[in-house]
């Protein structure tokens, strides 16, 4: 589905098995199963997972609330911790398996968004597939929270998170698809949740400027909202510590949902990454300003950066902050 270049985060895996549930993997038809584990990307190469394990580092550093003892080191391994190197800032136990959750819900929003705006499954047979292919990674995301070593009341508001981002997905893609599409669309949306109503009935599953600046947020940027405010609230932070991170996120991930590739050709989302896994020899030079659309994003995700500061003691340093903070440095410019 994607091809991955090589990055110093990642050096040698391009391709990976299905996390947590690979053994669920098997049980599924080989052309269900091909598209299952195409869709699950490098996780080394993920704007969400980068974002769900530096929200959940930054708010350890910002709530006075949390109980450091509750949230012991992870014991994720070296391996995993070689390819992304956000995971080391990371308090909580097990949050790999909250990576996992966030993997494979990506997967589920890759394929759904393929299915409305691409022409990789043209024939019946194929998005028939397709679309088995993204229900199981959508109910297969649920799974690894079962794993995290946490509080029952706390693991229950993980899996609410997880509902509402899901339903807002649904949401979303209903709408993004053309209206000919869109009985299908929602027929095949997860039922019991209980979805956010967008703001506009975009065309575009990435939406278009104007769309997103009026408020309506495009999948990728929903889904990266989710991702961050299951890692905050997994270390147990305070409501106003998780919404601004999901702002964060949102503003972020709205940004690179109408940025157009730089003049060097690479991905903006490649460069995110780059980033936010603390690489510090990352160009970002233009020869113009970003266009106004991107700025707003960034400024608002700034914005953000800004309250988590201000939250922070001032003898406290957190690398997790510095990284979210400059990736809102990166002059992203709109697609024409």
């Amino acid at each position: 589905m994607t091809d991955y270049p090589q990055t110093a985060v990642s050096d040698a895996q391009h391709a990976r098995d299905p996390p947590a549930v690979e053994k669920s993997f098997a049980s599924l038809s080989p052309t269900v199963r091909a598209i299952a584990v195409d869709a699950v990307g490098p996780r080394e190469h993920s704007v969400p997972v980068a974002l769900c394990a530096l929200a959940s580092a930054t708010a350890t550093h910002h709530d006075s609330g949390i109980e450091l003892s509750m949230t012991p080191l992870t014991d994720t391994s070296s391996s995993d911790r070689d390819q992304m190197p956000f995971l080391e800032d990371s308090e909580v136990e097990g949050l790999e398996h909250l990576i996992d959750a966030v993997s494979l819900l990506e997967g589920y929003v890759r394929i759904r968004a393929e299915l409305l705006t691409g022409d990789r499954y043209n024939d019946a047979d194929q998005r028939d597939a397709a679309v088995l292919a993204s229900d199981f990674l959508h109910a297969a995301a649920y799974e690894p929270i079962a794993d995290i070593p946490i509080p029952d009341h706390r693991a229950t508001e993980l899996y609410r998170i997880l509902a509402t981002g899901s339903g807002a997905l649904a949401v979303q893609f209903m709408h993004a698809a053309p209206a000919k599409e869109r009985a299908v669309t929602a027929a095949n949306s997860n039922a019991g949740t209980t979805p956010q109503t967008p703001a506009d009935e975009s065309t575009d599953t990435e939406t278009t400027p104007a769309a997103t600046a009026s408020g309506s947020l495009p999948p990728t940027a929903v889904l990266a909202g989710t991702a961050a405010t299951l890692g905050a609230t997994a270390v147990g932070a305070s409501t106003e510590i998780r919404t601004t991170l999901e702002t964060y996120a949102h503003s972020l991930t709205g940004a690179l949902s109408v940025a157009s590739t730089g003049e060097t050709g690479e991905d903006p989302r490649e460069t995110t990454v780059h980033v936010l896994a603390g690489e510090t020899n990352v160009s970002h030079a233009v020869e113009s300003e970003p266009c106004e659309t991107t700025t707003t994003h960034l400024e608002r995700a700034r914005e953000a950066c800004q309250t988590l500061e201000d939250r922070l003691e001032a003898t406290t340093e957190c690398d997790a902050l510095h990284r979210l903070e400059r990736a809102t440095r990166i002059p992203f410019h709109a697609n024409p």
